[in-house]
């Protein structure tokens, strides 16, 4: 039994790695982000983000 959820888990863990929670597309997160989040982003926010949107991890 053990083994089974085991290699549930890891199943899991691998599409939970693609994913974005709910927004399951790269398209339908970039939509949102677009049309909700940055329309309300203060100004100051938005300048960060894109200045750090090169900055290597």
């Amino acid at each position: 039994m053990a083994s089974h959820s085991n290699s549930n888990s890891n199943s899991n863990s691998n599409s939970n790695s693609n994913s974005k929670g709910l927004l399951k597309s790269r398209e339908l997160h970039e939509y949102v982000l677009e049309t909700v989040v940055y329309p309300r982003e203060p100004e100051l926010l938005k300048e960060i983000r894109v200045i750090t949107a090169n900055h290597p991890q």
